[in-house]
């Protein structure tokens, strides 16, 4: 790689503006959203391995409420859910009447969770096509001129919604993950395995 000549401003142009928060931000959205549909993936396997129902998932429910995250995530929920040899083989004479929260609402956190991120790519979008630097030199009319640009507030809250989003996506693993592995919830063996701690 040949070393890279600056021109005039250039240098403080990429020292002194939102560039680098920005693409580390981006880079957390991009692996937020792999998380997110990982998620989803995980989120259908658990409730299959728990014998829970997709009925939580019918459109009806979600519709009702409005919000597009919580629509699209029951919607890819269900879709991954369909066909299942497992949720058919409980079908008939189950007589639980809900799942737990963390199998039934997986739209409502997941679908929110969904939300922020698309939240935090708007903003980040905006921030990687934008100007940040500063001072702004204006050739048509030769003004320079003094502003606050390079001030990454937007690009800090975006990052802040990235990581409550990954939180919560995280903590209704972990719920499930729980759940699971407790015979006295699940109907299978501790730590799903017929023989604890020695393997």
């Amino acid at each position: 790689l040949e070393p890279v000549t600056l021109g005039a401003k250039e240098g403080l142009a990429l020292l002194n503006g939102t560039q680098f928060s920005t693409a580390y931000a981006l880079a957390a959205l991009f692996e937020a959203e792999v998380l997110y549909q990982s998620a989803l993936v995980a989120g259908a396997l658990s409730t299959d391995a728990a014998k829970g129902s997709d009925a939580p998932f019918d459109p009806r429910i979600h519709v009702l409420r409005k919000h597009p995250g919580q629509i699209e995530t029951a919607d890819a929920l269900r879709n991954l859910m369909a066909g299942s040899a497992i949720r058919e083989s409980h079908r008939v004479g189950d007589e639980r009447v809900q799942d737990p929260y963390c199998l039934r609402c997986q739209p409502q956190v997941m679908g929110a969770a969904l939300t922020v991120l698309r939240q935090a790519a708007d903003t980040l979008g905006t921030e990687a096509n934008g100007v940040t630097d500063n001072p702004l030199i204006f050739a048509e009319d030769d003004t320079a001129l003094s502003g606050g640009n390079f001030h990454a507030e937007p690009v800090a809250f975006a990052a802040d919604m990235i990581a409550l989003a990954i939180c919560e996506i995280g903590s209704l693993s972990e719920r499930r993950i729980a759940m699971l592995v407790d015979p006295a919830l699940s109907g299978m063996p501790a730590f799903l395995t017929p023989k604890p701690g020695l393997n």
